[in-house]
C-alpha cells in the first residue's frame, strides 16, 4: 500500500482530474467553435465574392419565365441567395400571374442546390391552389411518325366565357392545329384585344429526345419550354432591358431566348441541366437555332367577351380556362 494516500488525497486527486478534464473539453468546445466560424466567415465571403448566388437566381428566374405557362419572375428586389455550411445553395424567385393588364404576386419558388447533386429541389408555395395555372399544349402531330394528333378540349371553357358579364377579364390557353411561326401566330389573333403573354415552343421533343411527355387517345403533350418577354442579361447575372411579348417586339424576343440560353448553358452547363431539371438543354437549344421558332399554341389574357372571339378560329384548338377577374383592362 502506497504511504500517505488516504481517502481524502484521493478525492482531491480525482477533483484535480475532472476539473482538468472539464478546462480541456471546454478548450476544445472554444476551439471548434473558433474553426466553424472561421469556416462559416469565410465560407460566406468567398461566395459573395463570387457570382454563384447571382448565377443560380437567374437560372431560375428564366426557369419560370420559360417552363411555367402563364407565370413570370418579378425581377423587382435584386436577388437573395445564400449558402450553407454544407455547401447548399438557396434561392427564391418571387412569381406573379398576368390577369388581364395587372400583375399579381402568386407566391414562390424555393429553389436548393446541392454540392454534390446533379440537380435542384424546387418547391413551389402559391398563395392559393387556384394562383398555379394548369395549362397543357398540345402537339399538332407526332414527330415520330407525322399523323395528325387531335387536341383535349375542355367542354366548359366556351360556355363560362359566354355566361359571366362583360366587366370581367381572364387569361386562356389553347393550342394550334398547325405549327406557326410567332408572326403567324399574332396575325391569327388580329382584330381581337387581347395580348399574348407566353408562347409554346417545339424544340424537337419525340424527334432528337424523349422527355417529359404524355399521351392520352390520339394526342400528345410536352413539357414545353416558351417564348415570352425578353430579358437582358448584363455580365453580372442581373436583368435589365424588357422587351414585352408583343408583334412589334418579336424579333427581340427572339434574340433575348437565344443569347440567354446560350449564356446559360456555356457558362454553367451542369447548373443549367440541374435548373431546368433536363438533359437536352443543349438539344433544345440548337433546334432551335438550326429550326427556328415553331409554336403551337399561347397563353393569352384579355376582356372575356374578347377571348370569347376566339372560337370562330378554326386553327385554335385545346382551349383551358384560367382564371376570371373584375374589369382593369385599358379601353
Amino acid at each position: 500500500m502506497t504511504e500517505g494516500w488516504d481517502d481524502k488525497k484521493e478525492k482531491r486527486a480525482i477533483r484535480r482530474y475532472r476539473i482538468h478534464l472539464f478546462v480541456k473539453i471546454f478548450q476544445a468546445m472554444i476551439l471548434l467553435f473558433i474553426v466553424y466560424f472561421i469556416y462559416t466567415v469565410s465560407t460566406i465571403t468567398i461566395y459573395d465574392n463570387t457570382l454563384k448566388g447571382e448565377r443560380l437566381h437567374s437560372y431560375s428566374q428564366l426557369y419560370v419565365d420559360w417552363v411555367l405557362p402563364g407565370v413570370y419572375a418579378d425581377f423587382g428586389g435584386g436577388h437573395s441567395t445564400v449558402i450553407s455550411n454544407s455547401l447548399t445553395q438557396s434561392t427564391s424567385v418571387p412569381m406573379a400571374r398576368r390577369i388581364g393588364k395587372d400583375g399579381v404576386h402568386v407566391g414562390n419558388m424555393s429553389v436548393e442546390k446541392r454540392l454534390l447533386a446533379d440537380y435542384t429541389n424546387k418547391h413551389f408555395n402559391y398563395h392559393h391552389p387556384d394562383d398555379r395555372p394548369e395549362f397543357n399544349f398540345y402537339l399538332p402531330e407526332d414527330p415520330r411518325n407525322g399523323f395528325r394528333l387531335d387536341a383535349n378540349e375542355s367542354r366548359g371553357a366556351w360556355n363560362t366565357l359566354e355566361k359571366v358579364h362583360d366587366g370581367t377579364v381572364a387569361d386562356l390557353a389553347f393550342s394550334t392545329n398547325e405549327y406557326y411561326s410567332p408572326e403567324q401566330l399574332f396575325d391569327l389573333l388580329e382584330g381581337i384585344d387581347v395580348d399574348v403573354i407566353w408562347i409554346p415552343l417545339y424544340l424537337g421533343e419525340l424527334q432528337i429526345f424523349e422527355e417529359g411527355w404524355m399521351m392520352g387517345g390520339n394526342s400528345i403533350s410536352v413539357s414545353p419550354w416558351g417564348l415570352t418577354h425578353g430579358r437582358g442579361l448584363d455580365e453580372n447575372y442581373f436583368m435589365g432591358y424588357t422587351a414585352f411579348l408583343a408583334r412589334e417586339t418579336l424579333e427581340e424576343n427572339r434574340q433575348f431566348m437565344i443569347e440567354n440560353m446560350e449564356r446559360l448553358y456555356e457558362d454553367d452547363p451542369k447548373l443549367a441541366e440541374a435548373v431546368f431539371h433536363t438533359s437536352y438543354f443543349e438539344e433544345r437549344l440548337n433546334y432551335l437555332k438550326e429550326n427556328d421558332f415553331q409554336v403551337y399554341g399561347a397563353v393569352v389574357t384579355g376582356p372575356t367577351k374578347e377571348l370569347l372571339k376566339l372560337k370562330g378560329i378554326e386553327e385554335i384548338r385545346g382551349v383551358q380556362l384560367g382564371e376570371i377577374d373584375y374589369w382593369n383592362w385599358e379601353e
